[in-house]
C-alpha cells in the first residue's frame, strides 16, 4: 500500500484517549465510525473514567474497536503511546491521534492520506480546527506558535477563514511551528518522532506537549503541515486560564494543573535554556515577573510549584548533558 514500496498490512490506525466527558467521546466516535473501514484499525485508551456503566455501554456500542484500559488517568501523551503501540504491532501504514471531542467531514481518513502522499510521507499532518462546520468557519487552532512571552497560542484562533487566509493558501500545507495535538497525522515511515518515545515526551502528563513536539521536530527537520482545506470541528475542553484556576481545579486535578503551569517551563528549559530563553524572548522576564506577583497575591497556593520548577531546570540541564538515547523496543 505504500508508495515508498513498503508492505502494510492496513492503512490507518488510529489512537484516541479517553478520560470521562463519555458524551463528548460517543459523538466523536459516532462521527468516526462513518469514516472508517476495514483497511483502518482503531485503538480506545480509557484513562480511568469514572462512569464505569456509561463507559460499559460505550464499549458495546462501539465493539468494532480495540480497547484498552487503565485504572488511573495515566496522561494524554502515556494513553496514546499505548494505542501506538498496539497499532505499530498491527503494521499500520499512517497513525492518526484524536482528542475525544471532534466530528468529522466526509472522506476525511482520505483526504489525509492524499495530502501525505504528495508530500511523499515526509510530514506530520493536521486540519484546520474550527468551531463549526460551515464554508467560513471560525478558527480554533490553524497550528502552534509561541508569543513573545513563551506561552502557546493557536493560531488566528476567534477569526473567520476568510480573515486568515486566501484561497491560494489551500493548494499545498502551511509549514507550522507546531499543530495542536487534538488531530496528527503521521506516516509510520516517520516513527519513532523523538529518541526516548514514539512521539510525546514521556515527562509531559497534559498540555503544551504539542508545542514541544513541534520544537522537537524541528529541530529534527521534520517538518509540520497545516491542510486549511480540511476542517474539523473541536468541541474544545480542558483547564481555563491561570486567572480562573480555583483551588478546587488543585485539589481536585493536580496532575493536570501541574501540566497547565509546569509544562511551559520544561519546554523552555529543555529547547533554550534559562538564559538562552529569556535572550531569545525578551518580553519572557518581565511576563514573569508579573505572573508571579499575581499568583503571590490571588493564588498563594501555587506557590508550592515554585521547588518543581527548580527540580525541572536541573533534569533538564542533566538531559542536555546525557541526551535520551533510542531503547530497543
Amino acid at each position: 500500500m505504500s508508495s515508498s514500496g513498503d508492505s502494510y498490512t492496513f492503512r490507518v490506525g488510529i489512537s484516541l484517549v479517553i478520560h470521562n466527558r463519555l458524551q463528548e467521546v460517543e459523538k466523536t466516535l459516532g462521527t468516526l465510525e462513518e469514516e472508517v473501514s476495514d483497511l483502518d484499525r482503531v485503538c480506545l485508551v480509557d484513562n480511568g473514567s469514572t462512569n464505569r456503566e456509561s463507559l460499559i455501554q460505550m464499549k458495546k456500542r462501539f465493539h468494532q474497536f480495540h480497547w484498552m484500559e487503565n485504572m488511573q488517568n495515566m496522561g494524554f501523551g502515556a494513553g496514546h503511546h499505548q494505542a501506538l503501540n498496539w497499532l505499530m504491532d498491527q503494521n499500520c501504514q499512517y497513525l492518526l491521534l484524536l482528542n475525544p471531542d471532534l466530528s468529522f467531514p466526509k472522506g476525511f481518513l482520505d483526504s489525509l492520506i492524499h495530502e501525505s502522499r504528495r508530500q511523499e510521507d515526509h510530514w506530520v499532518l493536521g486540519p484546520l480546527l474550527v468551531h463549526e462546520a460551515g464554508d467560513d468557519p471560525v478558527i480554533d487552532s490553524a497550528g502552534l506558535e509561541l508569543d513573545g512571552c513563551f506561552r502557546a497560542r493557536d493560531c488566528f484562533q476567534g477569526k473567520k477563514k476568510s480573515e486568515a487566509f486566501n484561497d491560494s493558501a489551500d493548494v499545498n500545507p502551511l509549514k507550522v511551528q507546531a499543530l495542536c495535538g487534538a488531530v496528527l497525522f503521521i506516516p509510520s515511515r516517520l516513527m519513532p518522532l523523538r529518541p526516548e518515545a514514539l512521539v510525546f515526551s514521556p515527562e509531559y502528563f497534559a498540555y503544551f506537549e504539542d508545542m514541544e513536539l513541534g520544537l522537537e521536530l524541528e529541530r529534527r527537520r521534520v517538518p509540520m503541515g497545516l491542510l486549511p482545506h480540511l476542517h474539523v470541528v473541536h468541541r474544545r475542553g480542558g483547564l481555563s486560564r491561570l486567572q480562573n484556576l480555583v483551588e478546587k481545579d488543585w485539589q481536585s486535578r493536580p496532575n493536570a494543573v501541574r501540566g497547565a503551569i509546569l509544562n511551559r517551563y520544561r519546554t523552555w528549559f529543555r529547547h533554550f535554556g534559562l538564559l538562552a530563553g529569556l535572550f531569545h524572548y525578551p518580553k519572557l522576564l518581565p511576563y514573569e515577573w508579573i505572573r508571579w506577583t499575581f499568583i503571590l497575591l490571588h493564588k498563594p497556593w501555587l506557590l508550592k510549584l515554585i521547588p518543581e520548577i527548580l527540580h525541572i531546570l536541573k533534569e533538564e540541564r542533566f538531559r542536555m548533558r546525557h541526551p535520551p538515547i533510542r531503547i530497543p523496543g
